[in-house]
């Protein structure tokens, strides 16, 4: 299973031998803080992955968010690719800032337009939050409804995941963004943290299997299992003993390229 690097039997490598240009290297590296040499193939079906993820979803009312000297790329996909490494600029230099105040930083920079209230903007925080979710496939933005709230596609079996938050919460670090939504962010099982606050171990199973004889073919003939795939990562491997299933992630190149201690999901 490992050796695939994008699984999902349904979506194709698009980009396929295509060079990768120079906004779409600046972006990975950005990302990844990798070369991109090493992981071109990788670095290709992660970018398969986003553009199918995000198609559709920059409209004109974007494009009127822009700086008008900021020289804008032409088509959609690669404006997205263009903002995710402004953000993820912004990201490196300031840490887990809030999407109200990333606005603002990149008003600054002449990415976005001069207008004092852009950060309080429905239109500039869901751009944002957007990008965040691409850049990171914690979760994957839902599309924009007549409510301002900050809205995700729920792909997780788990109850405790929220499909939207109020948009006040723009203003809150990303993290406690993220939290508010439910377990979209990983958490320490069996440990400590700095404050001495233990989290409690996860059940185990007296089933054992071997990791190398684990894959697709193993779930569903022996286990009876179905498989359900998935985009973000925060659904990965979870488990509904109902039918029975279990969620992958669709692109697991995106962990491959995210190997590094300085990946912009370290920070």
């Amino acid at each position: 299973m490992a050796r695939n690097l994008y699984r999902h039997p349904r979506i194709r490598n698009q980009l396929g031998t295509q060079e990768l240009d120079a906004n779409m290297t600046q972006f990975l590296e950005l990302c990844t803080a990798r070369d991109t040499e090493p992981i071109i193939q990788e670095s290709r079906a992660y970018l398969s992955h986003l553009k199918y993820l995000a198609r559709g979803k920059w409209t004109g009312e974007l494009d009127k968010l822009v700086h008008a000297e900021y020289l804008l790329r032409s088509e959609p996909f690669e404006k997205i690719i263009q903002l995710g490494s402004e953000v993820a600029s912004v990201i490196r230099e300031h840490g887990g800032i809030s999407i109200n105040k990333i606005v603002q930083k990149l008003q600054q920079k002449k990415v976005l337009c001069e207008d004092d209230k852009l950060s309080q903007d429905p239109f500039a925080q869901s751009l944002i939050f957007c990008s965040l979710g691409w850049l990171s496939l914690l979760y994957i933005p839902a599309k924009r409804t007549r409510s301002m709230d900050l809205r995700i596609t729920i792909q997780s079996t788990k109850s405790a995941i929220r499909s939207n938050v109020a948009a006040e919460m723009a203003a809150r670090p990303l993290d406690e963004l993220l939290r508010s939504f439910g377990e979209l962010l990983p958490k320490k099982v069996g440990g400590t943290v700095s404050n001495g606050q233990t989290y409690a171990q996860e059940p185990t199973s007296s089933i054992k299997f071997q990791v190398s004889h684990l894959n697709v073919a193993t779930l569903q003939d022996i286990a009876t299992m179905e498989i359900v795939w998935v985009d973000s990562l925060s659904a990965h491997l979870e488990f509904d003993p109902t039918i029975p299933s279990i969620s992958l992630f669709k692109c697991p190149s995106f962990c491959k390229i995210h190997q590094s201690p300085d990946s912009i999901l370290a920070l």
